[in-house]
């Protein structure tokens, strides 16, 4: 069984940890996510006209045009949503 020593467990090392752990998280949780994203989402949107003279929009993410498609990838999802509103 393992011995207990006072020396490792004093106030002046167990700050010492405290701050190592401190100083990691603050990185993990600050430094990380702000470098994941190095370039800038550049969004746009359009109007089109669609079945039955029907007007609609599209939006797309130009900043991705230069890096798709990835050819690790074997599909692409594409996802949408229809409604109908009787207003005029």
């Amino acid at each position: 069984m393992w011995e207990y020593d006072p020396l490792v467990y004093t106030p002046k090392v167990m700050l010492n940890y405290m701050t190592n752990i401190l100083f990691l998280l603050v990185f993990l949780f600050v430094g990380l996510p702000s470098s994941a994203q190095s370039q800038k989402e550049e969004w746009q949107n359009y109007m089109a006209t669609y079945e039955q003279n029907k007007p609609g929009s599209v939006t797309l993410r130009m900043d991705l045009i230069n890096s798709a498609p990835l050819l690790d990838y074997e599909y692409v999802l594409v996802t949408g949503v229809n409604f109908e509103t009787t207003s005029k």
